[in-house]
């Protein structure tokens, strides 16, 4: 299955046009990109020994016990162009068409194996799109399972996605499952995830529907709602939750508009983990840098009504207070992680295989 048609199938999975608003509609989900900006000079100045003593001193300390510092620049591949205006709450154009945005990986941090290799891949394909018209052959053919994370619709792209995992040590995603609203318990069986939130959580999940690969990668996307809507966030929220193994090769990235956008802090949760916080008026963007896997999570922060139909967009937009905000995150289980899929339970359960042959 085409990683596109995948993508076209998924759509189906979610709510009507007006309730696909509410979430971030125009930061989405593809695929693609070095920082781009330069250097500043650095100046050289002497320094007294015993100043230069303390800095060593301090900085032996702090290797041992201070958050790393991540800022979206440090996933950033590259950027693209949008084709569209994206419109504030109000109706108002905020970028307009042809405008080329920051692009970011959800695979790793600047220089990493999983960086590097989507940033590669990035640029081939970018390039190979411009120059390569696909035929109709190329538009209908089926590539084996393990291309299915990628738009591998002939044998140079799949020995160009070879390569690149070769060439980084990383594997291939393999077969991709995707299930609906009603198969969410599949999911949870096959992945061995038992629940995206923390244990004891002050949030509920509604629904979840999304997709995961043979090699341990999965999206969902799932309604949350915090219990106390007293004393919290008291709507509805449409939230997205991206895993990601450091052994993988996968080239889902993200479109965040401008990062000078985006308000950032680090933020350490109630599990005691670190993650990056980005909020800006398209929502919210969190990022747990781990030793195995990397979780991004798009938390929709903001509450969208009064939707008006000529601009396709809402008149009034209600956002989360910082401490609202951080008290979402920390219902999020950062501590997830996927040491293997059993996809053949998968392929006996999930309804997308009971029709082939």
């Amino acid at each position: 299955m085409k990683k596109r048609s995948v993508q076209r199938a998924y759509q189906n999975i979610r709510p009507d046009e007006e309730s696909k608003a509410r979430m971030l509609q125009n930061i989405l989900l593809s695929s693609e990109i070095p920082p781009a900006g330069k250097d500043d000079t650095m100046k050289h100045k002497k320094m007294r020994p015993m100043v230069l003593v303390a800095i060593i001193a301090a900085a032996i300390m702090l290797m041992g016990s201070a958050v790393v510092v991540m800022s979206l620049r440090d996933v950033k591949i590259g950027e693209i162009t949008i084709e569209e205006d994206i419109l504030d709450s109000q109706g108002n154009v905020l970028i307009a068409s042809e405008e080329t945005l920051d692009y970011i990986s959800l695979h790793g941090f600047i220089n990493s194996p999983t960086y590097l290799a989507h940033q590669e891949w990035h640029e081939f394909y970018k390039e190979y799109s411009l120059n390569h018209v696909i035929t109709k052959e190329e538009n209908y053919y089926i590539p084996p399972e393990k291309y299915d994370a990628y738009n591998a619709y002939n044998q140079e792209l799949q020995d160009k996605i070879e390569e690149i995992a070769a060439k980084y040590d990383l594997k291939l995603l393999g077969a991709i499952g995707v299930f609906q609203l009603y198969e969410s318990g599949i999911f949870h069986e096959v992945t061995g995830v038992d629940s995206l939130l923390v244990s004891g959580s002050a949030a509920e999940i509604k629904q979840e529907s999304g997709y995961f690969y043979e090699g341990g990668n999965f999206k969902v996307e799932f309604d949350m709602e915090m219990v106390d809507q007293e004393n919290d966030w008291p709507y509805l929220m449409y939230n997205t939750f991206y895993y990601s193994r450091k052994d993988c090769f996968d080239d889902t990235g993200l479109n965040i508009g401008y990062i000078e956008f985006w308000d950032q802090w680090m933020y350490t949760t109630s599990q005691g983990i670190d993650v990056l916080i980005a909020n800006s008026e398209f929502g919210t963007v969190v990022l747990c840098d781990k030793e195995n896997s990397i979780i991004y999570v798009n938390i929709n922060s903001r509450y969208l009504t009064d939707y008006n139909a000529e601009t396709n967009s809402y008149d009034t937009s209600i956002p989360m207070s910082k401490e609202q905000l951080e008290k979402v995150v920390d219902q999020i289980d950062f501590g997830i992680e996927v040491e293997s899929v059993n996809f053949d339970l998968a392929r006996e359960q999930l309804e997308e295989y009971q029709y082939l042959d």
